[in-house]
Parts: structure tokens; C-alpha cells; sequence
């Protein structure tokens, strides 16, 4: 499993901040995120290499958001302008942090307007 900042496991990652009734994020596999809803990736483990190095180039790196698309018949999401469908080993071996603030429904960030925000891609 590689985590943020490219170390391997978990360690130092609690999920509500460590403390009962914390507002901070919390880590959960990307299987159980509901559909609609996004999350940052925060660690990937792929059943093999090949699939690991998959996802990697595909852009699912930690830091990453992902917005679950549907669960069935195959788990969908979006990582930046890629589509990307996983069986839901892969899925479950996906580990995002949600929370209050990280867990927005799909279009809340977008512009009605039109332009390049309505399309999810960054300002700037």
C-alpha cells in the first residue's frame, strides 16, 4: 500500500482526528463512499503490481479526488478528467478520506454558468 507522501501503510492516519466527535476527515474504502459523492485519495492497494501501476497511470495517486459514478455492475469514478471502472476488490483496496468537508455531492463545486469550472476542470 502507498500512502501520501509515498510511504507505505498507515500510520498516522486516524480517522476523525483521532478523538470522538472530531470534525476531521475520515478514511474509508472507496467501495463504501456513496454514489455522487467525493473523497481525496489518501492510499492505493492494487491485489498486484500491474493493477497498482495501472491506476498510477491513470492518475489515482494520493492527494487525488475521486467522485464515485455508479457501483454496479462495476464500480465507476472520476479522478480528474479520467474515467476509470473497477471490480470492487480494487475498489475496496482504494482508501479515501471523507468528511464534512471533502464529501461533496457531484455538482456543488461546478458553475452553472458553463465554461471550463462546469466542466470540473481547475481555475486558473
Amino acid at each position: 500500500m502507498v500512502g501520501r507522501g509515498g510511504k507505505s501503510g498507515q500510520a498516522g492516519l486516524r480517522g476523525r482526528g483521532g478523538r470522538p466527535g472530531a470534525a476531521g476527515p475520515t478514511l474509508t474504502a472507496l467501495a463504501d463512499v456513496p454514489v455522487g459523492r467525493s473523497g481525496e485519495v489518501v492510499a492505493v492497494e492494487a491485489p498486484d503490481q500491474a493493477g497498482y501501476r495501472r491506476l498510477f497511470a491513470l492518475g489515482l495517486v494520493p492527494g487525488a479526488t475521486v467522485t464515485l459514478i455508479q457501483r454496479f455492475p462495476t464500480y465507476v469514478f472520476n479522478v480528474g478528467r479520467t474515467t476509470i471502472a473497477v471490480d470492487r476488490e480494487m475498489a475496496a483496496g482504494i482508501r479515501v478520506a471523507t468528511g464534512a468537508g471533502s464529501l461533496a455531492p457531484l455538482n456543488a463545486s461546478r458553475s452553472r454558468r458553463g465554461g471550463p469550472s462546469a466542466l470540473g476542470w481547475p481555475r486558473g
